[in-house]
């Protein structure tokens, strides 16, 4: 049995979703400095700016890839991963 093939228009319209997708997250790549500066200054730490700023992140890329459902990865290919590899 033959495996369904996506019409052609549906693949433009994703590539068409990842470039604005690209270009959105590019534009806010400019302004995470002034975030960085504006939230030190009211926390009075650069430390814990960064920090909430790391996390902030990592919680927005978990929704993405839970919404999305790009993230699904099986386990046995998580652990055939070496381990140095998840120290960043």
């Amino acid at each position: 049995m033959r495996a369904r093939r996506r019409p052609r228009g549906s693949r433009r319209m994703q590539m068409l979703g990842f470039m604005l997708a690209a270009i959105a997250v590019g534009a806010m790549i400019t302004v995470q400095p002034a975030m960085n500066a504006i939230i030190a200054r009211h926390v009075g730490s650069a430390l814990v700016a960064t920090s909430i700023s790391i996390f902030v992140a990592f919680f927005c890329s978990l929704l993405v890839l839970a919404v999305s459902g790009f993230g699904r990865v099986a386990p046995a290919t998580l652990a055939a991963v070496p381990w140095w590899a998840y120290l960043g």
